[in-house]
């Protein structure tokens, strides 16, 4: 596969930046009603008095910079265990018929438009990892949450239902010791849960051959 080299700045926290031509991504995404917005909103406004109360610490830039690091990745885990943990709101994905449907939506176009490291799909959300993007982000994931949403819908009887949130996560992976660590996150997320004993147990998850190495128990 060629490298791709986006065309578009992107906007991230109400900061500019590019998508890294080589770069390996960390991805979630959501259903729509997943969280209600006033939790989603009072963690925002947790992280931002917490940034806020870091940028006046003092560090120098480097430090900042880990800290912040550090901020991100704490408050996304919060993020994500209030995902793992909420009963209410929509729990399809844990049926077999959408959970395909996912799974089908997201391995359709690898080694095309990207290659797929691993993913899971959640009873309410999806993590996935994936590296040689071919396209933007953005159309990436508009391109399997709009396929997914149509078919959902159809077997759901729905029409017209809004079936994801707009917004998604994304974190730039940068080393192999990063990568570790979010491979095993996304493919233990059903071991975590007490699910299953062993990732591999799990019927909605994938990891691409030759990335057994960075799974802890692969």
């Amino acid at each position: 596969m060629k490298t791709y080299h986006p065309k578009k700045m992107r906007r991230r926290r109400n900061l500019p930046h590019w998508q890294r031509p080589d770069g390996v991504y960390f991805i979630t995404f959501r259903l729509d009603g997943s969280l209600p917005k006033d939790v989603i909103d009072e963690l925002r406004y947790d992280r931002i008095a917490a940034k806020k109360d870091l940028l006046e610490k003092g560090l120098s830039k480097e430090e900042t910079k880990l800290e912040l690091k550090k901020l991100r990745h704490l408050y996304f885990g919060k993020f994500d265990d209030l995902l793992d943990n909420y009963s209410a709101g929509p729990h399809f994905l844990e049926e077999p018929e959408a959970a395909q449907i996912i799974i089908n939506a997201i391995m359709h176009f690898d080694e095309e438009r990207y290659k797929i490291i691993c993913y899971i799909i959640m009873s309410n959300h999806v993590h996935l990892v994936f590296y040689k993007l071919q396209m933007e982000i953005e159309e990436i994931l508009g391109s399997i949450k709009q396929y997914s949403a149509r078919r959902i819908n159809v077997l759901h009887d729905e029409k017209g239902r809004t079936v994801w949130t707009q917004e998604s996560y994304d974190h730039l992976i940068r080393s192999r010791k990063e990568l570790y660590n979010w491979v095993n996150y996304t493919l233990n997320n059903s071991t975590k849960l007490g699910l299953v004993d062993e990732w591999k147990d799990f019927p909605y998850c994938y990891l691409r051959k030759g990335f057994e190495g960075f799974v802890w128990n692969g």
